[in-house]
């Protein structure tokens, strides 16, 4: 008897895993991401002669003028009829879920946190609500640009006919349904004979690392974790100490300290105020933007700055993150959940909020254009810039070089996704803020556990290469 192991992603950020027991599957995460290829501007050229409208050219590369679209997993690599659970373990996860449960044959039950079900709920409806106000033309000739793509200086990576649109609300709301929630250390069990716990991984709010047991066999796995947990629960470990097999994936691929980007991007932010310029920061509307939100007011402080520089968080669910980032006082690290009881509010933002220093708007129209003071300091969706009001942003202030875009996420490199943007005057910077473990720390903590690792050569850590992998049991 053995347990097989598959992995169905294609990128090291985004892992995917299917774990077949001898009587039961399991699928751990799910993985998708956001294609790079389209693109809009005012100022472009027709590709060619023109033939395919859609089509444009900014300097060597090509992008295509169509609602953008995404890359998910294949049926033909993952039957989900025969998946009998999935584990969710970040809100990045749960993004993805709609492509997996819905109109893929699937049946079963998916597990996640409840802070992890609550925000990851806000990230989809907003990028729901980004795509949904996507203007783009509607071409019969929309097919045809995928089979020219090869011969561009940028193809694809991927097959584009294989790419899709993004799910509607109404199945994002169908997916969520299927979800149990789950405590962490809380034990479950699945179809009788596996029983699987959540432990906190440190790196998001409700972020898990799954235990999994039967009778014969201990199998730990660990999704994107963090020691810098800086308002989630610190990872927790304990509980992985004593394991046959430890499966390791989605390590950090940056190679600069977090500490050092924070720095860099203090500086760019208080450089570009000083010109007197703009501050443009794409951000996703939960998680990360919670730190930035302190860093950016602190630096402005201690520089001595004036505390009437506006910043601006525009998303439309910008109002409900800030709350419900509140609510899960038991979910956050000791230092923000003792706040609570002090009484305290855990987060600085919500005195921020509420006294005026950051101020939330639902778009860029109505009241912001109205209310709208410059130099200032926009957080806004989506750091792929190809929806949202970054791209409009981009439009309204990247003629002018006193302006900066700092870009910060880093599953957006700037070289893959500022592409299109390159001609404009606005100054570009990437300091991606990388919390998750990398292999040194990975080590460090594991070194004196009790497990079959699952090695490099065979696993590539990063869940590229591995097909099928047999564990004995």
């Amino acid at each position: 008897m053995s347990i097989e192991l598959k992995s169905v992603s294609w990128t090291a950020t985004r892992s995917c895993i299917l774990v077949k027991f001898p009587n039961l599957q399991i699928l751990l995460d799910c993985a998708v991401v956001r294609s790079n290829r389209m693109s809009w501007q005012k100022k472009v050229h027709p590709y060619g002669k023109g033939v395919i409208p859609i089509l444009k050219q900014m300097q060597e590369l090509v992008y295509a003028e169509l609602l953008p679209e995404v890359r998910t997993v294949q049926s033909r690599d993952l039957d989900l009829s025969d998946v009998d659970a999935i584990l969710v373990s970040n809100t990045v996860s749960l993004v993805a879920l709609p492509f997996y449960t819905e109109g893929t044959g699937f049946k079963g039950t998916v597990y996640a946190t409840d802070p992890t079900v609550q925000l990851g709920k806000l990230v989809m409806e907003d990028l729901c609500d980004m795509f949904e106000r996507v203007d783009r033309p509607v071409e019969d000739t929309a097919w045809a640009w995928k089979a020219l793509c090869q011969s561009f200086s940028n193809a694809p990576l991927s097959d584009p006919n294989e790419w899709r649109p993004f799910y509607t609300r109404e199945t994002m709301e169908k997916s969520l349904a299927r979800i149990r929630r789950v405590f962490f250390r809380e034990e479950i069990v699945i179809n009788g004979e596996l029983y699987v716990s959540a432990f906190s991984s440190g790196y998001a709010i409700g972020s898990s690392n799954w235990l999994l047991k039967t009778e014969q066999h201990r199998f730990g796995y660990l999704a994107p974790s963090s020691l810098r947990h800086s308002h989630s629960k610190p990872m927790e470990l304990a509980a992985f100490a004593e394991l046959d097999s430890l499966l390791l994936t989605s390590q950090s691929t940056i190679d600069q300290a977090p500490d050092l980007n924070v720095f860099k991007f203090s500086s760019a932010v208080i450089e570009t105020l000083k010109m007197g310029g703009n501050v443009l920061i794409p951000v996703t509307p939960t998680g990360l933007v919670y730190d930035m939100f302190e860093c950016v007011l602190k630096t402005i402080e201690l520089q001595n700055l004036s505390r009437n520089i506006p910043i601006y968080f525009i998303s439309t669910v910008a109002e409900s993150s800030l709350q419900f980032a509140q609510i899960y006082p038991e979910w956050l690290s000791d230092d923000k959940g003792s706040r609570v009881y002090k009484p305290e509010e855990p987060f600085f933002h919500s005195e921020l909020a509420r006294t005026g220093r950051i101020r939330v708007y639902d778009s860029l129209h109505g009241p912001f254009s109205r209310d709208c003071r410059q130099p200032c300091v926009v957080f806004a969706g989506h750091p792929s810039l190809r929806i949202g009001e970054i791209v409009q942003l981009l439009d309204l202030w990247g003629g002018m070089s006193r302006n900066a875009i700092i870009m910060i996420d880093p599953d957006y490199p700037l070289e893959t996704y500022y592409a299109p943007y390159k001609s404009l005057a606005i100054r570009a910077y990437y300091y991606p803020i990388e919390t998750r473990l990398d292999g040194t720390q990975v080590l460090n903590k594991v070194r004196f556990f009790k497990f079959n690792l699952v090695e490099r050569n065979s696993f590539c850590w990063y869940c590229i290469s591995l097909s099928f992998l047999s564990l004995p049991i």
